[in-house]
């Protein structure tokens, strides 16, 4: 097994050393969390969709920034910047929440932009964006200031249990701090699978593989059984049993991130297509609200039934048409409004 793992972390062929192909399953990752984000905002009477989902469609987003996390030598001023330009950034513009305050002006009704800013600030509106950027300031002051990597692990499992805490007696939902707290637990998955990546890997084989997604349907089941019309939400800091669905989220994740790379090997328009969505994040989970609101409109107008597979199928097919088409116009046009350099 040593020399399998010294294989893996020598071979110029290696996951370790690849990176365009490393980028490639983490994209797919980051795509496939969206797309399930965006059908669940669609797909709102689908119940054994968030039974199924749950437990890994918000965590994985997480997972990828522990996975992917540059800590910039701890230097607070590069870090900042980071998160003002690939963050902060695109979720200001592509929000357009400042076309709210100027038809405030134009209305005549000032007193509602300071309704607009909370609304914006607090996660009120596009919860993940205020929740993502003190998520990443918590994760950073505690690889800034602990040193040790053993007693990282330990502070980010303690400050997810503060989380709980909060959430429980009600504090922290201003610019979604408690659900920051919750998530640095999986951030920490993340963060923890990067340090043993090439150990797991030649320990999870196909076979365990399927063992594991076995044991996640298993576990699903379970839960329907024990906690009938339940299922996780990871915004609302809704988990009704910390100890099961601590194990669906983990076993969950490492199933994702030891297939991830398996399926994105399989170079097919779907996955190239994915890849993309992951690329494309930000502009996918901030513009697809008003795309939904669009085909909204116009499916009211039309004869398909109400709240049928068939209309959600043909909204989510309009959302991703035309964020995809958004995503080619921004990258090409305004590149900084998704948080790219001009150059890339």
């Amino acid at each position: 097994m040593e020399k399998a793992i010294a294989g893996m972390k020598e071979s110029g062929n290696s996951l370790s050393n690849e990176k365009p192909f490393r980028k490639s399953w983490i994209d797919f990752l980051r795509g496939l969390a969206m797309l399930l984000v965006i059908w669940g905002h669609i797909a709102k009477t689908e119940r054994m969709f968030y039974v199924f989902t749950g437990p890994f469609k918000m965590p994985l987003f997480f997972a990828v920034t522990g996975y992917v996390f540059n800590d910039v030598g701890g230097n607070w001023r590069k870090f900042l910047k980071n998160l003002w330009l690939k963050i902060i950034i695109p979720w200001i513009v592509l929000s357009l929440i400042w076309i709210k305050p100027i038809y405030a002006v134009i209305t005549r009704h000032p007193e509602k932009i300071p309704v607009y800013f909370y609304d914006f600030v607090s996660g009120k509106v596009l919860w993940f964006m205020p929740c993502i950027v003190m998520a990443e300031c918590i994760y950073f002051c505690i690889r800034k200031y602990i040193t040790s990597r053993r007693i990282q692990y330990i502070a980010l499992a303690l400050v997810s249990v503060l989380g709980i805490v909060m959430s429980n007696i009600g504090i922290g939902r201003f610019a979604m701090i408690d659900v920051a707290c919750i998530s640095q637990a999986f951030i920490l998955f993340g963060y923890w699978f990067k340090n043993n990546e090439a150990t797991i890997r030649v320990k999870i084989g196909n076979s365990k593989l399927l063992l594991l997604i076995s044991a996640y349907i298993a576990l699903v089941f379970m839960s329907m059984i024990v906690f009938p019309g339940e299922s996780i939400d990871v915004h609302n800091n809704r988990y009704y049993s910390y100890f099961l669905c601590g194990i669906m989220i983990f076993i969950s994740l490492l199933t994702l991130f030891v297939a991830a790379p398996k399926i994105a090997r399989y170079r097919n328009k779907l996955i190239g297509w994915i890849v993309f969505v992951g690329q494309n994040t930000l502009v996918f989970y901030i513009m697809h609200y008003d795309a939904r609101f669009v085909i909204r409109k116009i499916l009211q107008k039309t004869n398909l039934p109400f709240d049928s597979l068939l209309e959600y199928f043909v909204a989510f097919v309009f959302i991703c048409l035309t964020m995809t088409i958004a995503s080619l116009i921004i990258n090409t046009w305004l590149p900084s409004a998704a948080g790219r350099k001009s150059n890339a």
